[in-house]
C-alpha cells in the first residue's frame, strides 16, 4: 500500500479532497449560524434593558403562598399568604378566603398572631382551625385557634404546656383532635439540673433535649378543657423540628412541620449508615 508523501498527494486521491471541501462550508455554515444567534440575542437584551440577577434585598419584598385547603363545598380556597417584617425578623402569615369562582380574596385571619400555620376547614365550612403561637418567651408554643371562615375574631382553643403540632376535625365538627408532646419529668433534688440526654437515632443536630413522646388529645371546637386519648412510651410520627420565625429563604410557614433536610421526620429512615473508624475498620 503506497503512502502520500505531502498533503497534496494526500488531497488529490478520489474523496478526499470533496470531504475536505464540505466539511470546511458546513464549519462556515455553522459559525455564520452562530454570529446570528448571538445578533439577535443582543438584540433582544437591547429592547427588553439590561437584566438584573437576583439579590439579598429582593428577598424582603418576596411573598409566600402555602398549604392550601378547599373548602369542603369545593367553592373556596383557604390559603396562608407570608410576607416579610424585617423589623422583627420573622414572616407574618395571614389566612386568605379565595372564591374560585369570582377569584375575589377575603381576610379571614390577619398577621397579628405569630407563626400562623395549618389551616382546617370544619365539616360544614363555618369555621377554620389554625395553629398559631401563644405565650411569650420560654411559653411561647403553637396552639389551636378557631375563627369564623367569614373572618372576624378567633378563639384559643387549647394551652398545651408543650405547644401543638397538628390537628384534625371530627367528622361533625364538635370535636379537634391534635397532637402533643409529654412535658418532661420534674427531677427533685441535684438531678433537676441534669440537663444530659441520650441521642436517639434520626436526632437531628439542633435537638438540645430529650424528646418526649408525642400523643392525641381532643378538644370541643367551641371552647373547653381538653381530654387525653392516648399515652405510653410509644409517639406518634410527626416532626421534631421548632417552629422557625426567621424570615430567611429556607424558613416560613411551610417549613415548621419539616425535619432539618427538609422533609418531615417521620420520613426519614432508620439506622444510620455505618462508618469507618481512623484506624481503617468499618464499624
Amino acid at each position: 500500500m503506497e503512502y502520500a508523501r505531502t498533503r497534496q498527494e494526500f488531497l488529490k486521491r478520489p474523496g478526499i479532497g470533496l470531504a475536505q471541501h464540505w466539511g470546511g462550508i458546513k464549519m462556515k455554515k455553522a459559525l455564520i449560524t452562530f454570529a446570528m444567534m448571538g445578533a439577535l440575542l443582543a438584540g433582544l437584551m437591547a429592547q427588553t434593558g439590561t437584566a438584573r440577577r437576583f439579590g439579598l434585598d429582593d428577598f424582603s419584598r418576596v411573598t409566600r403562598v402555602a398549604d392550601p385547603q378547599f373548602s369542603p363545598d369545593g367553592k373556596s380556597i383557604a390559603v396562608l399568604i407570608s410576607k416579610p417584617v424585617l423589623d422583627e425578623d420573622r414572616y407574618a402569615a395571614a389566612i386568605y378566603r379565595v372564591d374560585i369562582a369570582t377569584e375575589k380574596m377575603q381576610l379571614v385571619e390577619p398577621s397579628t398572631r405569630i407563626s400562623v400555620t395549618f389551616p382546617r376547614w370544619s365539616p360544614d365550612g363555618q369555621r377554620i382551625a389554625f395553629l398559631a403561637t401563644a405565650g411569650t418567651g420560654s411559653e411561647a408554643h403553637p396552639q389551636v385557634f378557631v375563627v369564623s371562615s367569614q373572618g372576624g375574631p378567633d378563639k384559643q382553643l387549647t394551652m398545651a404546656p408543650t405547644g401543638v403540632q397538628q390537628l384534625a376535625w371530627s367528622p361533625d365538627g364538635s370535636t379537634i383532635a391534635y397532637a402533643s408532646a409529654d412535658e418532661p419529668e420534674q427531677k427533685p433534688g441535684w438531678e433537676h439540673f441534669n440537663d444530659s440526654f441520650e441521642v436517639q437515632l434520626n436526632d437531628n443536630f439542633l435537638t438540645n433535649a430529650a424528646q418526649m413522646p408525642m400523643h392525641v388529645w381532643i378538644v370541643p371546637s367551641t371552647g373547653g378543657p381538653s381530654k387525653r386519648l392516648t399515652s405510653g412510651t410509644w409517639s406518634l410520627p410527626v416532626s421534631r423540628r421548632r417552629h422557625r420565625r426567621r424570615p430567611g429563604p429556607w424558613g416560613g410557614p411551610a417549613a415548621s412541620r419539616r425535619g432539618a433536610r427538609g422533609r418531615p421526620a417521620a420520613a426519614r429512615r432508620g439506622p444510620r449508615r455505618r462508618g469507618w473508624r481512623r484506624s481503617g475498620r468499618q464499624d
